[in-house]
């Protein structure tokens, strides 16, 4: 292909430089994937404005209009796991210069670009897909057992071949783990969805718990398998096949539940399977099947969230008109409270976080209203309304006392060269993540002190409120929050649950206000009722 059928293009960010090519190898993986574009190449990384970072990249022209769209559609930022503030064509002056600079870079063919390794292993993908949408699921895994545990007597001899040809591939140590990953992936992928066959996905994983010793007998090729098959429950793509698992199939659990770790709760939060069960090498089709039971599981809870609700609204109304006395509360269906919050703590979260708290506005308009302010303000003075607009609402002692005098002094040394600047939405992205970074968890040193504190003197309730303000100043934010939420739980996923109440409280309260607020959850009769009571009250006051 020739260099000018290659698009220039551009990702702009407001993440400082040293940390965007500390990412740079990731951001390139994730953007060759996506653009389905192994020849996607990052080409420079500069400074685009006081605020703004670019990364400058060359691909074909179909891999740009991708991004693009991912781009427009606010997917890209949580694919990448990036704040970004644009993606765009670079300027013709620019185009002609990185071509100039890269003459000759693209000049291979596609198909020359291939290793060996990468056309045998491309070779098994089609094998077992077609296998497995054709088998029952008993005959792929004795097929399984065969090709990759025993690695002899295969039925197709030609599959065997280019398995030992994968094994034998020279750089196989740094790829193998991800090429069985992927193997297993395919398999799941197609079985995940009929409960009849989730016995096959436990075999599966069953398999590497009962391998056989690689043995100084067996031939060359067979040797060379069985070890790298051997090293694969060491590696961190089989802890991601684990956890895939026991997220579609809960483990059944035994043992003192005071011994039961946070991690067997990771199926009842969506929002950290992307961090628990991907990693920087996982492909489009992996992506798509954590996707899939993120929205399975999303949509699942904001059901039973739903009917929860509906019954107790239900049974306010009843209450209302003074009907329980007679038993007409027997007759409505009973609904389980679909977190693991008392019913209490709930209700006062539903009210928190569906009424209207400050001067009759919604949490989403008062960010609108804040941002609309921007273009008129300072970054100093827009820190200053960016204070007042958080901590509104708190007037706990510990508020008062500590969170308020330590936010104040944080905001006014963040980013203060820009204090006389005017405000820019890239300006204010890098201002809530540091203040996510400060509030939650800095990801350098996981320093998360200041969140306890926060959290043990305010209440989780509380916490989320000053968090949801932050996250609904930018869509972008929301999975930056979550990114923070996920670095925790992977710090104390092999912590027993009694020891992190805390941080499980905080992720149930986050998992509802996450659906009130961006989830699909009907619960406009809950915020009527809201409504209807706090007019009474209205009246009552006023009479």
């Amino acid at each position: 292909m020739k260099v000018q059928e290659k698009t220039v293009w551009e990702i702009a960010s407001p993440l400082p430089l040293t940390e965007i090519r500390e990412k740079k190898r990731d951001i390139l993986n994730c953007l060759q994937r996506v653009a389905d574009d192994r020849d996607l190449q990052i080409i420079d990384i500069n400074s685009r404005s006081e605020t703004d970072n670019c990364l400058v990249v060359q691909s074909r022209a179909s891999g740009y209009q991708r991004i693009r769209t991912l781009w427009k559609t606010m997917q890209l930022t949580n694919i990448l796991g990036i704040p970004l503030t644009e993606v765009g064509k670079a300027t013709p002056h620019q185009t002609q210069h990185y071509h100039a600079s890269l003459e000759g870079v693209f000049l291979k063919t596609d198909e020359g670009t291939a290793s060996d390794r990468a056309k045998h292993e491309e070779q098994i993908y089609n094998h077992l897909i077609d296998c497995v949408h054709k088998e029952a699921p008993e005959a792929i895994l004795d097929r399984f057992r065969h090709l990759f545990i025993e690695g002899s007597d295969y039925p197709d001899a030609s599959i065997q071949r280019a398995l030992e040809r994968v094994a034998n591939a020279k750089d196989i140590e740094d790829h193998f783990n991800g090429f069985l990953y992927h193997c297993c992936h395919l398999l799941i992928d197609y079985w995940q969805r009929d409960k009849h066959c989730y016995f096959a996905i436990n075999k599966l994983l069953d398999f590497f718990s009962h391998l056989p010793n690689p043995g100084f007998k067996q031939a060359r090729g067979v040797r060379r398998l069985r070890q790298l098959v051997h090293d694969f429950p060491e590696s961190k793509d089989y802890q991601c096949l684990q956890q895939l698992i026991h997220v579609i199939i809960p483990p059944k659990i035994e043992g003192d539940p005071k011994q039961f770790t946070l991690k067997l709760l990771l199926r009842r939060y969506p929002f950290l399977y992307k961090t628990a069960l991907l990693h920087e090498g996982s492909n489009l089709v992996q992506r798509q099947t954590v996707t899939h039971l993120y929205e399975k599981q999303q949509h699942k809870f904001e059901f039973r969230l739903q009917r929860f609700v509906a019954y107790q609204v239900n049974l306010a109304r009843i209450a209302q008109a003074r009907q329980l006395s007679s038993g007409a509360g027997r007759i409505i269906r009973r609904e389980k409270n679909p977190t693991l919050l008392r019913d209490r703590k709930l209700a006062i979260i539903l009210r928190t976080f569906c009424t209207k708290p400050e001067d009759n506005y919604s949490y989403r308009k008062l960010a609108q209203r804040l941002m609309a302010r921007t273009e008129d303000l300072a970054y100093g003075e827009f820190k200053n309304h960016l204070y007042l607009y958080l901590v509104n609402s708190l007037d706990s002692d510990y508020a008062k006392s500590k969170f308020k005098p330590q936010l104040e002094e944080y905001l006014q040394n963040t980013l203060s060269r820009y204090d006389t600047k005017p405000t820019s939405e890239s300006l204010v992205m890098r201002t809530v993540k540091k203040l996510l970074d400060f509030l939650v968890v800095d990801s350098p040193t996981m320093d998360h002190y200041f969140f306890i504190d926060m959290v043990t003197g305010m209440g989780s309730s509380s916490v989320l409120v000053v968090l949801l303000k932050l996250i609904l100043l930018h869509p972008a934010m929301v999975s930056e929050l979550e990114k923070r939420f996920a670095l925790l739980y992977t710090h104390y996923e092999n912590v027993p649950q009694n020891e992190v109440k805390w941080f499980i409280k905080v992720l149930e309260v986050y998992k509802v206000v996450y659906s009130i607020h961006f989830g699909h959850a009907d619960l406009s009769a809950l915020k009527a009722l809201f409504k209807e009571q706090i007019d009474e009250d209205t009246l009552k006051q006023e009479g």
